[in-house]
């Protein structure tokens, strides 16, 4: 009898574990959550401040910028496809539009990383832009 009573214990112990580690873990989340959109904003911010400044920026790396954003501002292309006598809104749309079902956060992760490629000093707040290096 007390060998039941023992693993009875033993259940209840296990399960409260699995019910603090699942709370634990949705407040952890939510945190990286918080890191991931403020960091997110932050290169938001940081590439449209940037705008025009930097020749490494080709149209290419400013169509990644903007499929990624789209995707992590509004989710799935649901837009109907621009008429083909308009090929760079036509462009943007396909390009975003490719990245399907990709999640938010995934797509903020990607215009992050993306950033990061391009300019991975991007977050030290005396980075100074390429022209303006030359300069010096």
């Amino acid at each position: 009898m007390s060998n039941q009573s023992d693993r009875r214990v033993d259940l209840l112990t296990c399960s409260d574990r699995i019910v603090f580690n699942s709370v634990m873990s949705s407040e952890e989340k939510k945190t990286k959550n918080q890191k991931l959109k403020k960091e997110f904003k932050l290169a938001v911010k940081f590439v449209l401040a940037t705008e025009g400044t930097d020749p490494r920026v080709t149209q290419l790396v400013q169509l990644s910028f903007y499929k990624y954003f789209k995707q992590a501002t509004i989710g799935k292309c649901k837009e109907t496809a621009p008429s083909i006598f308009s090929p760079i809104a036509r462009l943007k749309w396909e390009a975003w539009n490719r990245l399907g079902k990709m999640k938010k956060k995934k797509a903020m992760k990607e215009y992050i990383k993306c950033l990061t490629k391009l300019e991975p000093d991007w977050k030290n707040p005396e980075w100074v832009p390429p022209k303006l290096k030359a300069k010096l």
